[in-house]
């Protein structure tokens, strides 16, 4: 699904870091980005704090979040999936909102069915 908002992806390996900060908010700036993820196995605290301070601060609508992959070994059988470390207050009072707008509505539906494709395209 289509929202019509930039969605800007910065992956890394291992422990964030400052130059993979920097790139961050140089995409996000350049591409007018409504959706910011930074997707790290570990995020240092400095690194936390931009994030939330930039979700607090609701610069022209943008979304920052914090995203950790994560494997779940439950008997034998290893499932993948993400851990949200950072997200904006507003996405999660509007998440739990039983009456999200459509364009709202729409936002989480993209989200959990990109989740769920990355999940059938990288399996165990």
């Amino acid at each position: 699904m289509n929202t019509g908002e930039t969605v800007v992806i910065e992956n890394q390996y291992n422990r964030t870091d400052h130059d993979h900060s920097g790139k961050l908010l140089t995409y996000s700036s350049g591409k007018n980005a409504g959706f910011t993820m930074w997707l790290a196995e570990e995020f240092r605290p400095e690194h936390r704090s931009v994030l939330e301070w930039l979700s607090e601060t609701g610069l022209k609508g943008a979304k920052f979040f914090a995203i950790r992959p994560r494997v779940v070994s439950i008997e034998g059988s290893e499932k993948r999936g993400f851990e949200i470390g950072v997200e904006p207050n507003e996405w999660e009072r509007e998440a739990s909102n039983e009456s999200l707008s459509d364009s709202k509505h729409s936002y989480r539906q993209f989200f959990a069915e990109m989740v769920e494709a990355y999940s059938q395209r990288r399996p165990n």
